[in-house]
């Protein structure tokens, strides 16, 4: 949780986790993920030189998962979870507007509008599970490695 984004070469890390990581036990990353605009804005903060954790990176979940292959780590599952609570993260916005409108409006309790908010969160919901991990501000890999 929270260590491999402060590596400039996290090969080194996961090198290591996997190391002494027993065949087939569990190995849980959580890394920040790349495509958010909590990442433009961190990178913003950082060169400015007041982003307050020092240097930190971001991982794709294609990438993490070619990194973990090196090293006999096979992964279970993959996820993204989190939004960054700004109008300058673009996947928030879209799912924070229909539930702003939702609550606001009378008319939205009523069908057909009930069902239609209800078929956008559905959507919503099954769109996170599936891509989440693309576009979600935090990625996490769940991996085993392979005995010997």
């Amino acid at each position: 949780q929270g260590l491999l984004e402060h590596f400039r070469d996290p090969s080194v890390a996961l090198e290591e986790q996997a190391r002494v990581l027993a065949p087939g036990g569990f190995l849980v990353i959580n890394v920040p993920q790349t495509f958010t605009g909590y990442t433009a804005y961190k990178h913003l903060a950082i060169r400015r030189g007041v982003w307050p954790w020092g240097w930190e990176g971001q991982f794709t979940a294609g990438g993490l998962l070619k990194r973990a292959r090196r090293y006999d780590l096979r992964p279970l599952r993959v996820f993204g979870y989190q939004y960054w609570r700004s109008w300058l993260e673009p996947a928030w916005v879209l799912r924070d507007l229909a539930g702003k409108l939702e609550r606001r409006s009378a008319l939205a309790r009523r069908a057909p509008l009930a069902q239609a908010a209800l078929l956008y969160t559905r959507a919503w919901t099954w769109i996170e599970r599936r891509y989440g991990h693309h576009f979600m501000q935090n990625l996490v890999a769940v991996f085993q490695k392979g005995v010997a």
